[in-house]
């Protein structure tokens, strides 16, 4: 079985490099995966040097003019803006608003006694739900839909004066509390939409056809899961940009100031992202251990309560047996913890 999945991610990864590249694939048509599953020399050697000729920045640049290699760069941070705001685009449009619509229409049937098999599977599901399932994906969405029509009028100008540190400064903390909720959902997001795939026919339907859809269109290897981490990863690719934007930016430039800047500005954004996640991981796991003890009367129960963050916990008592029941009074967007 594992040998399995080494052999799917060599290919995968093969595939991925053949997709990018623009130059002939001769080289490419003449390794297979198990050419580098079993370790040939000679057809593993040929592909780090395609490799290193077609991907390899510090290759690919070294005979470049700075200006070349700034424009080069910057091109490379509207492209890829451009795909990540139209994978979150796909999302919304094939996925969650047919689900919000789907949940409206047979929550109308419902009231109305004319539910159809189809609305009846979906009627369990509530918006709420499909808000765990995919947590603030929407907002991403927009606040990115804003970014690259900034971003696409920077290019507008003349690249040479053109700045784009001063896009990622003000937008820091417009990132931070979009991203700090994502990334604080997104383990809840990919066990629900999982559970919801399993217990909902018309959610497994709607993301099995998004899925093939994907395959046809983006080369394969695009399931829902690669979605859900695209704005985990999104963070961090900024940064890499921006540091080589950095590298390939002359001191004397107006936009050297600005994009150490904005490298600051992201580079806080992550951390406290990373901080948030670390809170929030910490608190599930209070919660758990408060969920799983019972005490033998009231006292004791008022005792381990107030050991608790009252500003994050309240534990009150259940009904028979003295069950402790957890509700979580922070706010989300602030990265608070919240019960799983």
């Amino acid at each position: 079985t594992i040998s399995w999945h080494y052999m799917q991610n060599i290919t995968l990864a093969l595939r991925f490099i053949s997709s990018n590249s623009t130059d002939s694939h001769h080289v490419l048509t003449s390794i297979s995966g198990a050419d580098i599953f079993a370790g040939n020399r000679e057809k593993t050697s040929a592909l780090l040097r395609y490799i290193m000729h077609n991907f390899d920045r510090t290759y690919l640049y070294r005979a470049m003019p700075e200006d070349t290699r700034r424009r080069k760069v910057a091109e490379e941070l509207l492209f890829t803006e451009q795909t990540y705001v139209t994978n979150l685009g796909c999302l919304v449009k094939d996925v969650i608003s047919p689900l919000r619509d789907l949940i409206a229409s047979s929550s109308s049937s419902s009231t109305t006694n004319t539910t159809t098999s189809n609305a009846s599977s979906t009627s369990s599901t509530t918006i709420e739900q499909l808000s765990l399932a995919f947590s603030n994906w929407s907002d991403i969405f927009s606040l990115h839909t804003s970014l690259l029509q900034i971003m696409k009028m920077k290019f507008a100008e003349d690249i040479k004066i053109a700045t784009f540190g001063d896009l990622f400064l003000d937008a820091a903390d417009l990132l931070l509390p979009v991203y700090t909720k994502y990334v604080n959902t997104f383990e809840q997001c990919g066990m629900r939409a999982k559970f919801l795939r399993k217990t909902n026919s018309s959610f497994n339907e709607l993301l099995t056809r998004f899925e093939e859809d994907r395959d046809r269109t983006a080369g394969g290897g695009l399931d829902l899961a690669s979605f859900l981490i695209m704005p985990v990863q999104r963070m961090p690719r900024y940064l890499l940009l921006l540091r080589e934007l950095l590298k390939c930016t002359p001191s004397t430039h107006l936009d050297a100031n600005l994009i150490q800047e904005g490298c600051k500005a992201i580079e806080k954004v992550v951390l406290q992202i990373n901080a948030s996640k670390a809170h929030h991981n910490n608190m599930s796991r209070l919660l758990a251990i408060a969920q799983s003890i019972y005490f033998a009367d009231e006292e004791d129960k008022e005792a381990f309560n107030s050991t608790l963050p009252p500003s994050l916990l309240q534990l009150q008592g259940g009904g028979g047996g003295g069950g402790v029941n957890v509700i979580t009074t922070g706010d989300a967007d602030g990265g608070a913890a919240a019960a799983g």
